[in-house]
């Protein structure tokens, strides 16, 4: 196992592109892909086998099962729909990545090589081979994890822990994983602190107060604008012209809304009937008249009927007589008068 990041500096060098990217999907659980890919650039691949050998790993390879390769202008591609990536922990456990590989390459000048391979053996000299293909970018979308046992490593009757890994992973190389991203995420503020020879909070402070003035000194020319017909506006006056207009963008010029419309039409009845005074009092107004509301009690929808404004109340009187229909005359209904007309009675 290479421990050292600097023994896998070569061995990269050798198969690897110096712009090369080495991405996999993450795994949470044994068949739960994320939507997020693990991106690697060319400079963190020696760290990450590095610490992955720290991680107890003796070995791991790539078995590629119906593989297809393909050539365009030059470049070369790998596919495989049916990928392992193995790795091979001490205690004989065996983290399987299972998922689709793609793979592109692209031949590089031999004059970059080394005179002799990692392992030691010479290889063949520059005039022999004058160009080296290697590897541009590797991807590995996993969809599974499958774990493992090789009996041959096995101590003793004991089944040996499971190891640590996280999203398909070892522990320590996800952590490693995530703060050299967060480094790398820092660059700008670095760089920015060693030219402004600032100390590294003041730095980051100063920094901050610069996006802060970028962002509020836009330029009016370097907004966006659409056309609204034939009329140049930004996407701020676009948006409330669009709402004004029935909330969404047309071809055409920008329409009324609908109380617009109305009051359009108010205004065209109006000035037709003033100008055409013989017509005008025989036309009903056009003015909007609030109805009056019928009155009603505490706790009642208005104009709903109360018992002193029921419209028919019949009720026998004593004597034989007959109380005809009681009405009620406007007003509210604690102020209301009571018309009673008594029936004549028979001779």
């Amino acid at each position: 196992p290479q421990h050292d990041e600097e023994k896998w500096a070569p061995i990269i060098a050798e198969h690897f592109t110096e712009n090369a990217t080495l991405s996999f999907r993450a795994q949470k659980g044994a068949k739960q892909p994320l939507n997020g890919f693990v991106k690697l650039p060319f400079q963190l691949l020696g760290r990450f086998f590095a610490t992955l050998s720290q991680s107890n790993i003796n070995r791991m390879s790539l078995i590629l099962d119906g593989a297809m390769e393909s050539q365009d202008n030059h470049e070369y591609t790998v596919y495989c729909p049916t990928a392992r990536w193995p790795m091979h922990y001490d205690n004989g456990y065996i983290l399987e990545l299972n998922g689709v590989l793609r793979a592109k390459c692209r031949p590089v000048p031999a004059q970059h090589l080394s005179q002799h391979r990692s392992n030691g053996t010479p290889q063949m000299a520059h005039n022999h081979l004058p160009w080296m293909v290697k590897i541009d970018e590797l991807s590995f979308d996993s969809n599974s994890v499958s774990k493992l046992l090789d009996f041959a490593r096995l101590q003793g009757d004991k089944i040996p822990r499971v190891p640590e890994n996280i999203y398909g992973v070892p522990t320590i190389t996800m952590r490693m994983i995530e703060f050299s991203e967060g480094t790398q995420a820092m660059e700008p503020m670095m760089e920015f602190s060693k030219r402004s020879s600032f100390p590294p909070l003041d730095a980051f402070k100063e920094y901050v107060k610069n996006m802060q003035a970028t962002k509020s000194e836009v330029k009016e020319e370097e907004m966006l604008y659409v056309d609204m017909g034939g009329q140049r506006m930004s996407i701020i006056e676009a948006t409330l012209a669009a709402q004004a207009g029935g909330g969404r963008f047309v071809d055409g010029p920008p329409q009324s809304s609908l109380s617009d419309n109305v009051t359009q039409r108010m205004t065209n009845m109006v000035d037709h009937s003033m100008s055409d005074p013989a017509n005008s009092a025989s036309e009903p107004s056009v003015s909007p008249s609030i109805p009056p509301k019928t009155p009603g009690k505490k706790n009642t929808a208005p104009g709903s009927p109360t018992k002193a404004s029921s419209s028919t109340q019949v009720e026998k009187e004593k004597g034989g007589g007959k109380r005809k229909n009681t009405t009620d005359e406007g007003g509210p209904p604690s102020k209301q008068r009571r018309t009673t007309r008594k029936g004549s009675k028979a001779n």
